[in-house]
């Protein structure tokens, strides 16, 4: 038996058999090797051949083939050894294909598949629509990708492909266009801020509104003279009036790829305010809240350091950039300094079993760094408990390649709430390892 696999369809074809009494076959389909097989014809198919339609992609189908003579006589399924013969579509072709220029490289993004077993993505590039395609990276295990590869003045041609855990491909996504154009972003000064050292949020890159800031009220309420030419309120040391939506772009230099504490100064009379920080479009920290530093907004308004640790940072040129919570309030010095952590990369790591390692900080508020190890290709399922063993919240589900892993737990619960103070349970499901690490939260 053979089949040839399209979108949604399976055609088959098996050895004809030529016998004078042959009436014709039924054919018999099941999800499972040993469960119950039901006919899908309704009549006889009179040729070795059957097209099964409406199937869904990632699934796995088994089949059986009858032969039935003249008299109604049914023969044994058709199969060597007596075994049923299987066989899964490709995955669906990923949707929600989008991206745009950002500083002379390419930002991608698309909606994820809803099959359970995607391992991943190709990413394929053209210089003209309808390809040739050329692959730019190995698989990619998430839902976007940055193209640092593509030149000023150029116009490329995206597609993307799904790959499930048996590496089946699926067939090209819709195809999406991005003109590359220079830009008006810039380092501040000519010259990247280098991590580890500080950052002054005055000194955001140049390009102007919509390229390297975005500033919701154009007023210079503050009237400082440091980028009078912009309606940003700032300073050197302070970027003022900060409101929801606002964000704020500098170039960096990381020097080392390496794990980093983060140390912002800032204050405000009001609760509720909050921070995010990407690295090239990567969420590094998740939300980084900000309690109130005082009462009111006057001179004796107290300046107060929220710590984030454990960031990881790959080494290079990137873009770093402020994503802004509900306001208002001031921000102030950014300080990166080397995470003063328990190594578990090179020689301390044990790449060859499942790890999950201790939490850092432990004790932590807002967030804390979860690091986990796997020798292979695995699906992977990270959950956090109470102490009562009820679910809190649901890291990760899914399938994830071999290596070292990073993730952040903001504190929150499935609902975005925050949880209480108290002792909580990360479990790792990995294959078929389970680890467990106690992490207190003190608020």
């Amino acid at each position: 038996m053979i089949s040839a696999l399209q979108e949604h369809s399976l055609h088959l074809d098996w050895y004809h058999y030529p016998f004078p009494e042959l009436a014709g076959y039924h054919i018999y389909r099941s999800m499972g090797s040993d469960d119950h097989f039901t006919r899908i014809t309704d009549d006889l198919v009179p040729e070795s051949e059957y097209t099964d339609s409406c199937l869904i992609a990632g699934k796995s189908y088994y089949y059986r083939i009858i032969v039935l003579d003249s008299m109604g006589h049914e023969s044994n399924y058709i199969q060597t050894l007596g075994k049923p013969w299987a066989t899964s579509l490709a995955p669906q072709k990923p949707a929600g294909l989008d991206g745009r220029d950002d500083n002379a490289v390419v930002l991608l993004n698309w909606n994820a598949n809803s099959e359970s077993d995607i391992l991943g993505y190709y990413i394929s590039r053209s210089e003209q629509s309808g390809g040739p395609y050329t692959s730019l990276d190995t698989l990619v295990s998430h839902t976007n990708f940055i193209d640092t590869k593509s030149e000023i003045e150029k116009t490329y041609y995206y597609v993307i492909q799904a790959v499930d855990s048996t590496k089946k491909v699926s067939e090209y996504s819709a195809e999406f266009m991005v003109s590359v154009q220079p830009t008006g972003q810039a380092p501040f000064g000519d010259r990247p801020f280098s991590i580890p050292g500080t950052l002054y949020p005055g000194r955001y890159d140049t390009g102007g509104q919509g390229i390297s800031y975005h500033d919701t009220d154009s007023v210079n309420v503050a009237n400082n003279d440091f980028r009078a030419d912009q309606g940003v309120d700032c300073s050197e040391n302070w970027v003022a009036w900060v409101n929801d939506g606002e964000w704020l772009e500098y170039t960096v230099n990381v020097t080392k790829e390496g794990y980093y504490d983060l140390d912002i100064q800032y204050k405000t009379p009001n609760d509720g305010r909050f921070i995010r920080i990407y690295f090239d479009w990567i969420d590094k920290t998740c939300r980084i809240d900000l309690p109130k530093t005082g009462e009111e907004w006057n001179s004796r308004l107290a300046v107060k350091k929220v710590t984030f640790r454990d960031i990881h940072l790959k080494a290079g040129i990137q873009i770093m950039r402020f994503d802004m919570g509900p306001g208002q309030y001031n921000l102030g010095k950014c300080v990166f300094t080397p995470a003063h952590t328990a190594s578990v990369t090179g020689s301390h790591a044990d790449v060859s079993r499942y790890v999950l390692y201790p939490n850092y900080p432990n004790p932590f508020n807002p967030g804390t760094s979860i690091r986990f190890n796997l020798p292979q290709t695995s699906r992977v399922e990270l959950v956090i408990y109470d102490v009562l063993g009820r679910e809190v919240n649901k890291l990760l589900d899914q399938n994830m390649m071999s290596g070292m892993h990073h993730v952040i737990w903001d504190a929150r619960d499935k609902n975005g709430k925050k949880v209480v103070s108290g002792l909580y349970f990360c479990r790792m499901r990995a294959g078929a390892s389970v680890r467990i690490q106690k992490m207190m939260l003190m608020r």
